[in-house]
Parts: C-alpha cells; structure tokens; sequence
C-alpha cells in the first residue's frame, strides 16, 4: 500500500514539474505584440525607403553655351597653332551628354546648323572648345562659320533642331571673351581674361 502511495506521489509531482517547464518556455504575450509591432515599423521603414528611392529624379545632361572669343589674337592655338575664334560648351548637368547631331549657328533660321562629329559626348563638368573658323577640313571640331567680332547671336540647337541654348554678344575687343560669370550658370558679362578649357574668372 505504501508503495503505491509513493509511486502516486511521484507521478503527479513529475507532471506538475513538467507543466511549470512548459509554461516557463513560452514567451511573455506583451513581449510577442512588442516583436510584431518592432516588425512592422521595420518594414513601414523599408517600404518608406523604397518610395523615396523610386521618386528620386534620373540623372540628366544639360549643355550649356560658356564662353567664346571673337577675336583671338594671341590666345588659345588650335592642332594646326593658328589663333582661331572658339566656342567653349560645359556639360552642368549630372549624367553624360551625347553630342551627336547637336549644332551651333550664328543664323538659327537662315541656314542649316554646323553639326557636332558622331561618337562624341561629353562627361558631367566636361567642356568642349569648337574652333569658329570655317575650316572644317583642319578637324573634327571646327565649325563651318565665323564669329563676328562687331556682336551678333550663337545658337546650340538639339538634334531635332530646338534651341536649348543661346547667347547675344555685343561687339568685343580683340582676346577678349564673353563668358558666364560664375562659371557654367551665371548670367553673361565680358571678360579680359579668357580661360579656355577651364573654369571661367
């Protein structure tokens, strides 16, 4: 009898022990609502992230006209060391332009635009020097006209012929230029010190 006792005794201690183990293991039911709740804040954060990432502009090029010489005496030399007008173009916007089938034009209207060489383009804040001297056989970047030293407009017009940029110069001085000041999006003014190929001043 007493042996049957004791045999009771023990397994109904066991099951309690084991009913303690178990209830022990599961987590707090405040600290699951706090774990669901710390993942959706993490994914409403992923997801915010997202939409920004998606509303975020494309880079773009933009060509600007920077700076020119009309009559440049004793300045910039071209390949073959002659001191010929030139044109300088500035890429001011984030992603590579491609030039091909772009043009420049001192008659926007009255004839058709000198168009830039195939296969060319220009990096962000890279800048192109074009030689106005009407021989076009010395390279690849000389334009077919001239600029007039006594003031007139130059045009940069797209591959579908639409203006994108254009300057009114008046008459200038000989090795003086026309620039943007500041450098690339300034408004236009004269210059007595010219710096092609390099930032304007």
């Amino acid at each position: 009898m007493l042996t049957l006792l004791a045999l009771f005794t023990l397994l109904t201690s066991g099951c309690s022990q084991a009913d303690k183990v178990t209830d022990d293991s599961a987590p707090p039911e405040g600290d699951a609502d706090a774990d669901s709740d710390s993942d959706s804040d993490s994914d409403a954060d992923a997801d915010a992230d997202s939409d920004s990432d998606s509303d975020a502009d494309p880079p773009e090029a933009k060509l600007v006209l920077n700076e020119l010489v009309a009559g440049n005496e004793t300045g910039a030399t071209d390949e073959a060391g002659q001191n010929e007008d030139w044109i300088e173009l500035l890429n001011i916007g984030d992603a590579a332009a491609e030039l091909t089938g772009w043009g420049l034009t001192d008659a926007l209207g009255e004839k058709e635009p000198w168009r830039f060489p195939e296969a060319q383009a220009l990096n962000p804040g890279e800048r192109l020097l074009i030689w106005a001297d009407e021989d076009i056989d010395d390279g690849p970047n000389h334009a077919d006209f001239k600029l007039s030293g006594d003031g007139e407009t130059l045009s940069l017009v797209n591959p579908d012929d639409e203006l994108i940029d254009a300057v009114s110069f008046p008459a200038l001085n000989d090795d003086q230029a026309y620039a943007r000041l500041p450098d690339g999006e300034g408004a236009w003014d004269l210059s007595d010190t010219p710096t092609p190929g390099a930032e304007n001043k």
